[in-house]
């Protein structure tokens, strides 16, 4: 067998044991984190957050936070992970205590 080709026969192009394809996924995956206050409740899991800097932040809870259950009411201290892409919208992945 020859260097850059499988056992399957078709050429790998630039794979490094695999590392490449995580590098692209990671940057792109990577978010903006911000502390905010939740300010208004909507149906479905979605809240309104402002930040510190007050920007406004429509986000939905996080998927560990939706599984179990962790409760978000108006007036708590949240951690938003916001996109690079679209700064209004975001995931809720802690409440504060």
């Amino acid at each position: 067998m020859t260097p850059g080709h499988s056992a399957g026969g078709s050429f790998l192009v630039g794979d490094r044991n695999g590392q490449e394809d995580q590098d692209c996924r990671m940057a792109s995956e990577s978010g903006i984190e911000m502390e905010g206050t939740v300010v208004e409740v909507f149906p479905g899991g979605t809240f309104k957050v402002v930040t510190d800097k007050e920007h406004e932040i429509l986000a939905h809870l996080g998927g560990k936070m939706r599984r179990f259950r962790i409760r978000v009411l108006r007036g708590d201290r949240v951690i938003v992970e916001v996109s690079p892409y679209d700064l209004t919208r975001g995931r809720i992945t802690y409440r504060q205590r």
